[in-house]
C-alpha cells in the first residue's frame, strides 16, 4: 500500500497510532500483510472494528432465493451482501457459486458444510476449520475417512452391529433403510425445493442475468491501530 492510500495518522497516546486507508482494499492488503513497513522497522497492525469476511458458498442450487442463504448464515454473524461469480469468459453467465460478505462471529464461525433450503452447500473462506466430508471430523478429508458405516441408519461414524437407534425416517424402532413409509417424488421435491418462479424453469437466461454483476460497495473510511514497536 503506497503512501497515495493513507488518509490519516493520528496518535492515540503512548506509543499507539490509528492509521485510516482510502479503501477497504487496501485495509484488506494491511490486515494480511499483519504489519506495515515504516523505514527498515516492522510495525504489527491490529485491526479496528469487526472485520468482513468473504465466504464463498458451493454447490448451492440457482433456484434457491439469496433470503433462503441469508437467513442461515446470519446466525454466524451480520450478513452484509450477497452476489454471484460470473464466468470470466462469457459475462452475463453466472457460475452459481455465491460470495457471501459478513462480519463473522470468532466464537460462532460459519461451519466448513450446512444446509440450505434442504440442500447440503460447502462453505470455504481464509482461516476456515476443514472437516471430513464423510463424517464431520477434523484431522482428516473424505478419501483418507475411516469412520464406520451403519447399514441400518444409512450414515457414517458408528458401526451398524448393535445399532438400536430408531429410524431417521418416521422415528419407529426399525431400521431407516427398511421404513416402509416411502415418499413420493412429489412429496420430496414440494418438501426440499422452493416453488420455481415461470423464468427460472427454462434453461434459458432470465432477466436476473443482468443483476448479477459483482457491486463495489463504497464503504466508509477503513481504519487499522498501528502500535509501533
Amino acid at each position: 500500500v503506497g503512501l497515495s492510500e493513507v488518509y490519516c495518522v493520528q496518535h492515540m497516546g503512548a506509543q499507539t497510532y490509528q492509521v485510516a486507508v482510502k479503501s477497504q482494499a487496501s485495509m484488506a492488503l494491511i490486515v494480511d500483510a499483519g504489519c506495515l513497513g515504516i523505514g527498515s522497522e516492522r510495525v504489527p497492525v491490529v485491526p479496528v472494528g469487526p472485520q468482513v469476511t468473504t465466504v464463498a458458498c458451493l454447490f448451492l442450487p440457482s433456484y434457491v432465493s439469496n433470503e433462503a442463504l441469508v437467513q442461515v448464515l446470519s446466525q454466524y454473524g451480520k450478513v452484509l451482501s450477497v452476489t454471484v461469480g460470473q464466468m470470466g469468459s462469457r459475462r452475463g453467465v453466472l457460475t452459481g457459486t455465491r460470495f457471501v460478505r459478513m462480519e463473522m462471529s470468532a466464537a460462532n464461525p460459519v461451519p466448513n458444510y450446512q444446509r440450505v433450503a434442504g440442500h447440503r452447500v460447502t462453505f470455504d473462506y481464509r482461516g476456515m476449520q476443514r472437516v471430513c466430508r464423510k463424517c464431520g471430523s477434523s484431522g482428516h478429508f473424505r478419501a483418507q475417512c475411516n469412520a464406520p458405516f451403519c447399514g441400518r441408519c444409512g450414515v457414517h461414524g458408528h458401526p451398524g452391529d448393535g445399532c438400536v437407534r430408531p429410524c431417521r425416517r418416521c422415528g419407529d424402532g426399525h431400521p431407516t433403510v427398511a421404513c416402509p413409509v416411502r415418499r413420493s417424488y412429489v412429496d420430496a421435491t414440494t418438501s426440499a425445493f422452493p416453488p420455481l418462479a415461470p423464468s427460472a424453469a427454462t434453461t434459458t437466461a432470465s432477466s436476473n442475468s443482468g443483476k448479477a454483476e459483482v457491486r463495489h460497495d463504497e464503504s466508509p473510511k477503513a481504519s487499522v491501530e498501528a502500535p509501533s514497536s
